[in-house]
C-alpha cells in the first residue's frame, strides 16, 4: 500500500484486508480457521482515532469502543454506558480499569494483570505502553469507584 499511495495504510482498508485473509480460512475444508478476534486501533491526523474488529470469520466492524472475549457482553454494555468521545487518555484508562474489575468479579479466584497501550493525539500517532505506575493507579481507583458505586 505504501509504494503506490505513498502514505501509510488507513485503518478501514488494513481491516478490510485482514478481515478478508482470515474469511478465506473458512472457506476450504483443507484450511483450519482462525480461532480469535482481532482488535486494531490507529490515530492519524486526517482520520482521527479509529477502532475495528475484525471476527473470526472475517466480518468487520468499526467502533468506538469494543469488547471481545469471556465477559464481552457485560464489558459491551459498560462500554456503550460511556461517552467515549468526550474521554482523555487518562479517563478512558480509568474508566477501562473499571470495565475490566467489574467483568473479573465473578471469578475472584483467578488473578487477572491489566497491560495497556495507548495511541492519540497526545502519543503523536504511535502505540505507547502506559506507565506500571499509571496502570496501578488506575486499578486503584477503579476498586475504589467500585466499592462507591456498591455503597450507593
Amino acid at each position: 500500500y505504501r509504494s503506490i499511495y505513498k502514505m501509510p495504510i488507513p485503518l478501514k482498508f488494513l481491516a478490510d484486508r485482514l478481515g478478508m485473509y482470515k474469511h478465506m480460512f473458512t472457506l476450504y475444508s483443507s484450511e483450519r480457521p482462525f480461532g480469535c478476534s482481532t482488535i486494531i486501533g490507529t490515530y492519524d491526523d486526517y482520520d482521527g482515532p479509529s477502532l475495528r474488529m475484525i471476527e473470526p470469520s472475517g466480518l468487520r466492524y468499526g467502533y468506538s469502543g469494543v469488547a471481545a472475549g469471556k465477559g464481552r457482553q457485560l464489558a459491551q454494555t459498560e462500554l456503550e454506558k460511556l461517552a467515549l468521545s468526550e474521554l482523555s487518555l487518562d479517563q478512558a484508562l480509568n474508566e477501562a480499569a473499571k470495565i475490566l474489575e467489574k467483568c473479573h468479579e465473578d471469578v475472584k479466584e483467578k488473578d487477572f494483570e491489566l497491560e495497556a497501550w495507548w495511541v492519540g493525539k497526545d502519543t503523536g500517532g504511535k502505540a505507547v505502553p502506559v506507565p506500571q505506575e499509571r496502570i496501578a493507579e488506575a486499578e486503584s481507583w477503579a476498586r475504589q469507584s467500585l466499592q462507591d458505586d456498591m455503597e450507593d
